[in-house]
């Protein structure tokens, strides 16, 4: 009787042990951390395509070159410089490509249960170990990658082999500015990305078909930002030439147009895209700098002419302070 009572008791416990503790095997099997983490998946990819980041990704049909479909986010544009023909950007640049080798749509990998990636997302870690597309901006002055801590470099990389990588740079920029017409003028500046190993034949840079530009709601110092229009061409280096990197570029108009000329068939092509933004003066900061205290002071030399000729101290006084007014204003300029 005694151990029947026992194994009863026992039964019980034991029944009420395992309702307590199914969901939470349950829990256990389901939660996605006990799952391979990106860089475990980033890791097994690389490992089973024996992936070369050396050599760069063919489109869909494996013959043609790879497309870089780019975009780019202007956060700021400044500080003007017309004498030495520069200025300043702040941007995030994004670029998308497929790379076929890095697809994990039907990878046959063991890596757990849980298979739900839609993409793979990194930092400068995953750009050290895949191909990137090597592109400069071609009338740069001095870059550098924006960073706190770490570059702000992000990486996604889609179940497909579709690769976005976005970074952002600060630059400067030249500009080759008409200043005939200061502080009436307007200019036109352009940004320059072109491919800097890979010509045409295995690159191409294209703009995004929607939005290749955004501009941030900032206001440029002391101009205002009329328009702005993309390129895509290609810069023509002579096999002959002495310079290797001789280009024959298009000029910009203040209209933004494209004045280039097609390459020849013997030259070396490398793909570009440009942007061109064109910028009118705000003569509003001029009119209060500049205009009105000049209408002043030229007003304040005629009352010389009223005052008596017999009163030197005060045409003195009023001599001195034009001229010291006069060096305050050209001093600005």
């Amino acid at each position: 009787m005694q151990s029947t009572q026992f194994f009863s008791v026992t039964n019980i416990q034991t029944v009420f042990c395992l309702v307590l503790l199914t969901p939470r095997l349950t829990l256990s099997q389901n939660n996605p951390s006990t799952s391979p983490d990106d860089a475990q998946v980033f890791d097994a990819i690389l490992t089973n395509t024996k992936y070369d980041l050396r050599v760069p990704p063919k489109n869909t049909n494996g013959k043609d070159a790879v497309v870089v479909r780019t975009s780019v986010y202007v956060y700021f544009m400044g500080r003007f410089e017309a004498e030495r023909l520069e200025y300043e950007m702040q941007l995030m640049i994004r670029h998308r490509w497929t790379d076929p080798r890095l697809s994990f749509r039907n990878s046959n990998m063991s890596l757990g249960q849980n298979w739900l990636y839609d993409s793979l997302e990194g930092e400068s870690w995953f750009t050290d170990r895949i191909w990137t597309p090597n592109i400069f901006i071609e009338n740069e002055q001095a870059s550098k990658l924006t960073e706190l801590l770490r570059s702000n470099i992000f990486v996604r990389i889609g179940r497909v082999g579709n690769v976005q990588m976005n970074y952002r740079v600060t630059t400067t920029v030249l500009c080759n500015m008409a200043l005939q017409r200061f502080p009436h003028d307007r200019q036109g500046c352009a940004l320059k990305l072109e491919s800097w190993t890979l010509n045409a034949n295995d690159m191409l840079l294209e703009w995004e078909p929607r939005n290749p530009v955004e501009i941030n709601d900032f206001i440029v110092p002391e101009y205002s930002l009329m328009s702005s229009k993309t390129f895509e061409r290609l810069s023509c280096y002579s096999e002959g030439f002495p310079s290797p990197r001789y280009s024959d570029e298009p000029k910009i108009s203040l209209d933004g147009s494209n004045n280039g000329s097609m390459c020849s068939a013997t030259s070396r092509n490398y793909s570009t895209i440009q942007v061109s933004f064109v910028l009118q003066r705000q003569v509003g900061h001029y009119f209060l700098d500049y205009y009105i205290p000049s209408i002043l002071l030229v007003a304040m030399s005629w009352v010389a002419f009223w005052l008596d000729p017999s009163a030197v101290p005060g045409r003195t006084t009023l001599g001195e302070t034009t001229n010291f007014i006069q060096k305050r204003v050209n001093f600005k300029t």
